[in-house]
């Protein structure tokens, strides 16, 4: 499972997109599969390019990263804690939610603002998949800065300027939980 996660994470960009669009395409080998064996067009009702679809891809290269990111708190928690509160009646239930998840609920926080952070400033993958089509940040920026048809950079500068400010009010968050979680796995 973490060979798998750790492949999965470093798909991305335009290989991810052409396997999605190869995969589930509109002329996809899995789309053919679909049609082949039951008669149903898969792209009536999914497709890669719509924004359901550019969840999937994201989600597709976002989880691996999470669990990769979540794994190390998860290793660092000591096997004694477990061991006492099971010694002292707590069943399985109440040690996970009275004492895993506070432990693990900075290390979780900080692994999605990361996430977050990651997915908001992809731009090769969204524009691969949507042509362009995507009303996502980082197309917009690259439409208003360099569009063939209409060009304002003063308000792709300040997209960018926008979205500087979220992905570090996203990293300054990350860094006050990863130093929480420090403190709660020594």
């Amino acid at each position: 499972m973490l060979s798998y996660s750790v492949v999965a994470s470093q798909l991305g960009g335009i290989p991810l997109a052409f396997a999605f669009s190869a995969a589930i395409g509109s002329q996809g080998l899995i789309t053919m599969a679909v049609f082949d064996a039951t008669g149903w067009d898969l792209t009536e009702s999914f497709a890669v390019s719509s924004f359901g679809g550019l969840v999937v891809v994201y989600l597709y290269f976002q989880v691996p990263l999470m669990a990769i990111l979540v794994l190390p708190a998860i290793m660092g928690i000591r096997r004694e804690r477990g061991e006492s509160a099971l010694s002292l009646g707590t069943g399985r239930w109440r040690y996970l939610t009275d004492n895993l998840l506070p432990i693990l609920s900075p290390a979780i926080g900080g692994a999605v603002l990361l996430l977050f952070a990651n997915s908001f400033s992809a731009y090769a993958t969204a524009y691969a998949l949507s042509g362009g089509g995507a009303n996502l940040v980082p197309i917009l920026i690259g439409f208003f800065i360099s569009g063939n048809v209409l060009t304002d950079q003063s308000f792709g500068a300040a997209l960018a300027t926008g979205m500087i400010l979220v992905i570090t009010l996203a990293m300054v968050l990350r860094h006050l939980l990863a130093r929480r979680t420090t403190r709660w796995l020594q």
